[in-house]
């Protein structure tokens, strides 16, 4: 839960002069996470490893690709790496690609709120 709401108040702040509607940010936003309703506040337990909790990449792949999609719009400087987006779970350095989608997410975050960010438990910005 914790994760949801800090990435929701991430976004609003760092899109606060966009003109797009709320709505549609809203929807990007919901794509990033496993949820049976339009909801941050529903977490179904049954859902607890899935989505960016899920074990393995291929399973996270679309939520991250998600996640990469919701921060794309972030008007802010990304890293050189930011363009090689994989296709698909199979491609090769996808392990990499998570890694530094991650650091630019707790990166960003630190600069905002000055203090750490929570992420879900498979997700971590260090080298394994």
């Amino acid at each position: 839960m914790n994760f949801r709401w800090e990435l929701y108040s991430l976004d609003r702040r760092l899109t606060r002069g966009l003109t797009e509607d709320r709505l549609h940010r809203q929807s990007l936003l919901y794509r990033c996470f496993p949820t049976q309703y339009k909801c941050l506040t529903n977490v179904d337990p049954s859902l607890a490893r899935t989505g960016l909790a899920a074990p393995t990449f291929a399973e996270r792949f679309p939520y991250l690709q998600a996640l990469y999609f919701l921060m794309n719009s972030w008007e802010i400087p990304k890293p050189s790496t930011w363009a090689n987006s994989p296709r698909h779970y199979l491609s090769p350095g996808g392990d990499r690609w998570e890694r530094d989608l991650v650091r630019f997410y707790v990166q960003t975050f630190f600069d905002h709120f000055g203090r750490p960010a929570i992420l879900p438990h498979t997700l971590t910005p260090l080298d394994e």
